[in-house]
């Protein structure tokens, strides 16, 4: 542990070095001017996901009233062929929740299913009729179950949860900060606050990043649940509504935005997917065992979080909150055993400071390479440390 220490300490000293100005400099590329805003909606497909959810993890959210509210308003519809099917799908591993959230923002709002985007040359064409037969049966569950007039009936409360985010959005500069990092565009950032969304887990709060694929860019999305208690006798009469929270807001959109500039990289590029491969036999033993229980069972899964934690420490550090970096940086390697990313954070130090490579995509062999430097019994060490 003293080991670790030293080399937390030393990531600090050498993060001092990287002054905003030089930051600027080598990013000219992305203007700030031309930087996109965060649009903040609710959205309807999404709401329907997440009431089939409830129909098939039970949990108990005393502090989510709306999520109580849907478990309340739905439940006889249990046996609806839109929950049987979901449930084999992700019972299954066909498709997990966070693709099925993917393919309801292909789509135009329910009851329509017409693709707003095509699913041609994304990983999902293959599955296509698959894809819309589920696609089908969620909106005849959506005209069944009368969701419309749930959301009707609650719209107060979106528009507080609305309210809320959008009070506690991310600095103006954010999306040019993280376009500047990974010195790549997406087309737009939309924030979705999903206040019947199921929470837990390590965290007692959640977010989905999915992307929708237009032509060679992207469009991204940040899913987050209330991260604040609620409780309320009505969901009329309410001032709070679980969203009040800059901090959390913050760091979601920093990591659920994240994923859609390194995920894509390894869904369109074999070479680097092999690439990350060749470190693989890490995940085995405790290791598997503790990121199976944040539910990441497989190695690129577990690459892709490592990059997009980096990415939130060093944004944090480059934005001036090195308190927060710091935060983040015990967070993720001692409370959620992320042990690799001292050695990632001295490595991504080196693309910080060059202009040799014009995009994130482009030094990422780097960041691979520390993968391979281990072996399991160096993980296995610096958790029982």
């Amino acid at each position: 542990m003293g080991r670790l220490c030293k080399w937390l300490a030393l990531i600090l000293v050498m993060g001092i070095y990287v002054s905003c100005d030089e930051n600027k400099s080598r990013d000219s590329k992305i203007k700030e001017e031309d930087s996109k805003e965060i649009v903040v909606e609710v959205n309807k497909n999404l709401i329907t996901s997440h009431i089939i959810e409830h129909m098939i993890w039970e949990g108990s959210y005393p502090s989510r009233p709306m999520v109580l509210e849907g478990k309340s308003r739905f439940n006889k519809f249990r046996d609806h062929p839109a929950i049987k099917l979901s449930d084999s799908l992700l019972i299954n591993e066909i498709f997990y929740f966070d693709e099925l959230t993917t393919f309801l923002l292909y789509i135009d709002d329910f009851p329509g299913v017409t693709f707003k985007y095509p699913l041609q040359g994304t990983l999902y064409e293959a599955k296509q009729e698959l894809i819309e037969k589920w696609l089908a049966l969620i909106s005849e569950f959506y005209v069944d179950s009368q969701i419309e007039n749930f959301i009707i009936d609650n719209q107060d409360y979106y528009n507080g949860c609305i309210k809320e985010v959008r009070k506690n959005l991310p600095p103006k500069d954010f999306v040019y900060q993280l376009e500047s990092y990974y010195r790549t565009k997406r087309l737009s950032y939309t924030l979705v606050p999903s206040p019947e969304m199921q929470t837990g887990g390590e965290y007692g709060y959640r977010g989905i990043g999915p992307y929708i694929k237009q032509g060679d860019n992207f469009h991204i999305y940040n899913v987050i649940s209330a991260s604040q208690p609620v409780y309320t006798d009505s969901l009329k009469y309410q001032h709070k509504y679980g969203f009040d929270d800059s901090k959390n807001i913050t760091r979601m959109s920093y990591h659920e935005f994240g994923h859609a500039f390194v995920n894509p990289i390894f869904e369109e590029d074999s070479l680097m997917l092999q690439s990350a491969m060749e470190s693989s036999h890490l995940l085995q033993g405790k290791y598997k065992e503790i990121m199976q229980n944040q539910n990441y069972g497989d190695w690129i899964t577990v690459v892709c979080e490592y990059l997009v934690r980096l990415g939130e420490i060093r944004l944090a550090e480059r934005s001036g909150n090195e308190k927060w970096a710091a935060d983040l940086r015990d967070y993720h390697i001692r409370q959620l055993n992320y042990v690799l990313l001292p050695e990632l954070e001295m490595e991504i130090l080196k693309f910080e400071s060059s202009n040799e490579f014009d995009s994130f995509a482009d030094f990422l062999p780097n960041l691979l390479d520390v993968f391979k430097r281990f072996e399991l019994q160096d993980i296995e060490h610096r958790i029982s440390s």
